[in-house]
């Protein structure tokens, strides 16, 4: 996938994104979405650049971090939902307010970036589908 076409996609991706902005209801239960230049870079850091898909694995923490967490929430949510990989998303979210001095709480960014994943994966979790399952809700 050349470069135009790359960028052509990601702003696809950022205009979902913003459409679905515009129609999540604001409520305490509902996460916002991270704030567009963090969905920009997030995105940018989790598709393929030659062909235009998913990375097969986490881009690396050090050098996308906000990357590497959306990568992993979409995983997590494909998955049957193993807490290991949640928490440690979780502890990323602290390290990336705490490095980037942002102004929110590790537990803000978790919940927006989770949102975010949530909204390309269309609503479907099949780990939350798992988890509800497990528990009887």
């Amino acid at each position: 996938m050349d470069s135009e076409r790359y960028t052509a996609a990601i702003a696809e991706w950022c205009e979902k994104v913003e459409q679905a902005r515009a129609r999540l209801t604001v409520s305490p239960l509902v996460a916002t979405l991270p704030d567009p230049d963090m969905v920009r870079e997030s995105l940018d850091g989790v598709f393929n650049r030659r062909k235009g898909g998913m990375l097969r694995s986490a881009p690396r923490s050090d050098k996308r971090p906000l990357a590497n967490v959306l990568w992993r929430l979409i995983t997590w949510h494909k998955s049957s939902g193993g807490l290991g990989g949640v928490y440690g998303v979780r502890w990323a979210c602290d390290d990336i307010v705490r490095d980037r001095g942002l102004d929110m709480t590790g537990a803000e960014l978790h919940a927006s970036m989770d949102t975010l994943a949530l909204v390309l994966l269309g609503g479907q979790s099949r780990a939350a589908a798992a988890w509800e399952r497990a528990i009887g809700a």
